[in-house]
This record gives structure tokens, sequence and C-alpha cells, in this order.
């Protein structure tokens, strides 16, 4: 049978990043994200929901995580949900939690994107999202210098695919 384990979240830090080292010198990160969620009900009531997700990274997810995030800054997240067991000390029972495993964190705050790129000439920033390789090392989203996703040059359109538009 097939199983897929996969979760995107997109929010709000609730905190400032908390980070470490482990005894392996691994670092990792926790974070809380916040989710709102609205909507009218049948009575034309607006509705509001928030969901408070823990969030845990490691290396270089993390390192990055702890640098250029803090309480507030938008954040869209690709992992996946994990269950911690642990007993608990004082009264000796079993305890466990939902939380996700970090695999790609993407920055969503334009402020964060722009505070390390503020000056060209300066050293280029670490990378943003490194996991998949989408924003590279040096600040090069869309293949210029400056990491800004304005930056990304516009593509021609096909030729010949616009003349059977009717506008």
């Amino acid at each position: 049978m097939a199983s897929l384990n996969r979760v995107f979240v997109i929010g709000n830090l609730t905190r400032d990043v908390e980070t470490r080292v482990t005894q392996t010198g691994e670092t990792v990160a926790k974070l809380g994200v916040a989710v709102g969620k609205q909507w009218t009900g049948k009575d034309g009531q607006l509705h509001k929901q928030t969901h408070f997700f823990d969030v845990t990274a490691w290396s270089t997810e993390a390192i990055n995580a702890g640098k250029y995030l803090r309480k507030g800054s938008g954040v869209c997240i690709d992992g996946e949900l994990v269950q911690e067991t642990w007993e608990d000390k004082t009264t000796g029972e079993k305890r466990s939690k939902v939380t996700i495993r970090a695999n790609n964190i993407q920055y969503l705050d334009k402020a964060n994107r722009d505070e390390d790129t503020a000056d060209s000439n300066q050293a280029a920033p670490a990378a943003r999202t490194t996991s998949t390789g989408k924003t590279g090392p040096s600040g090069t989203a869309g293949g210029k210098p400056g990491g800004k996703p304005g930056n990304r040059p516009t593509p021609p359109p096909p030729p010949g695919d616009d003349e059977d538009l009717p506008f």
C-alpha cells in the first residue's frame, strides 16, 4: 500500500526562532507557526479560527531560520508530520504530540528578503532556501544578483500564442 506524509503550512511565526547545536554538532531550530482561517457562515457572520503548529528544522534550514526569521515573519513550510513521544518526568505518564519537520522553509516577508540584499556591493548573503535550491547561495534568485524575486527576467511569450486571443 502506498503512503504519503507531506504537509504545506503558510502562516506567521508566533515567537522568535530557538536554535541550538546537538551533541553531534548538528543545528536544530524550533519554530511556532500560526495559521489563520476565516469564512462566512450560512448565517452571514464572519468566523475566524487560528491553528498553532510546532515546527522543527535541521541543519542549514535551521541555521538560516535562526539568522533571518523573527516573531511575526511570514513563512511557507514544506515538511512532514512527526509524532513525538516521551514520558512525563513528574507523573510518569506517556505523552505525545504531532509536530512538523520542515524540509524547506520559504521566507514570505519582503523585509526579510531585502534586508540582507540592501547593498549588492557588500558581501553576498547566505542561501535562503537550501533544501530544493530554489533560491541559491549569494542571493541569486531568478538568476540575477540581489536575490529579489522581482528581479527575475520575464521570458518572451511563445511566438504566435496571442494571435487567437479575443482581446
